[in-house]
């Protein structure tokens, strides 16, 4: 009898697994999909309507709340479906709460608590509501983050980050003296150094904006003034550190170290990189490789982190999927999370 029970046990073990399939931000999958591809629509009548603060998320997990306007009713028996890179999500369980407004038979909410995105992995999110099942589905896409590189919208937090030597009206003015969005400059230094001006790479990137030997380079040539410690090249990591933690190397040796101009270099070079991607030969290899407009943005967060050389490449081989390459594994994380973050501290702002 042990021996019957404990391989009905063992089967079912296998048989569960073995069903689990992919996964997706919204639960497990079925192993057989149903292709379906729908462009989302202009909501007339019936809506699913979303908050304008609300893009996907990247850097934390979130709450999504999705506002469902029907001015013909909504039935309690309606159907809500999502699309995940173009297929149809078949799930065992549902993560949503699906709430009716006692008091307005047109409006209800879906609510996902606690949602996390991956930025390492493509989302292209979509729903779909149902009025019932001989209803043709209204779409709704959820779009990604968004942060342009030239703006001057304003900086409405820096949550959860509480920054001690770093002030926003500092950070805005000097994003705005390098025509740089004073949001994307946040949400660089929080992804880099999570605004720790004495952060440190093993590659021996110094400070806020995380700024490499090779990158120093580039940026002293625009601003020779600035101080540096030629001995920094000779240093390991870890006696870099010490000479940091004791207070041996300050930001009166390198300039890396101080706040104001870690800031003012991280958006020197980004400017640089603008520049090199704005050259004809290069501008030629971008309009040849995309069909759409051209991701300036991504392409210059991807060069900052990985090397304007890697990035070329993979738009070489891979066009408008370059950032799913393999070797911007890393990069593509890099990105996600800096346009997460930028939306993020000006959401209180009018919409990216």
């Amino acid at each position: 009898m042990w021996i019957s029970e404990k391989l009905i046990l063992v089967a079912i073990t296998i048989f569960l697994g073995s069903c689990a399939g992919p996964t997706s931000p919204f639960g497990a999958q079925a192993l057989v999909f149903s292709e379906f591809r729908a462009e989302p629509q202009k909501l007339i009548k019936h809506a699913i309507e979303q908050e304008i603060s609300q893009r996907q998320v990247y850097h934390t997990p979130f709450d999504l709340v999705l506002n469902i306007k029907d001015d013909k009713k909504i039935p309690k028996d309606f159907r809500f479906e999502i699309l995940h890179n173009g297929k149809r999500l078949h799930r065992w369980w549902r993560s949503e709460k699906i709430l009716m407004n006692p008091l307005n038979p047109t409006q209800a909410k879906v609510v996902f608590e606690n949602l996390s995105l991956l930025p390492g992995r493509k989302n292209e999110i979509t729903f779909l509501y149902y009025r019932d099942k001989n209803s043709k589905p209204v779409a709704y896409k959820f779009l990604p983050p968004h942060c342009p590189l030239r703006t001057g919208r304003s900086i409405a937090s820096l949550t959860p980050f509480q920054p001690k030597g770093v002030h926003i009206e500092s950070l805005e003015s000097i994003a705005k003296n390098n025509e740089i969005n004073p949001s994307l400059l946040a949400a660089l230094v929080a992804q880099e150094s999570s605004f720790n001006p004495l952060a440190i790479s093993w590659a021996k990137a110094l400070g806020l904006t995380q700024v490499t030997p090779l990158a120093n380079e580039d940026i002293l040539r625009q601003r020779p003034e600035w101080k540096h410690d030629p001995q920094i090249k000779d240093l390991s990591f870890l006696e870099l550190k010490a000479k940091i933690l004791t207070k041996k190397l300050t930001k009166e040796q390198d300039w890396r170290l101080d706040e104001t101009k870690s800031l003012e270099g991280g958006s020197i070079y980004l400017n640089l990189l603008s520049d090199y991607w704005s050259r004809p030969s290069v501008k030629q290899t971008l309009d040849r490789s995309f069909n759409k407009d051209i991701p300036l943005t991504d392409i210059l967060l991807a060069s900052y982190n990985s090397g304007a050389y890697r990035v070329k490449r993979s738009i070489l081989r891979k066009k408008e999927k370059w950032l799913e390459s393999r070797e911007l594994k890393e990069a593509r994380k890099y990105v996600m999370n800096i346009k997460s973050y930028c939306h993020a501290f000006a959401m209180n702002q009018e919409t990216l």
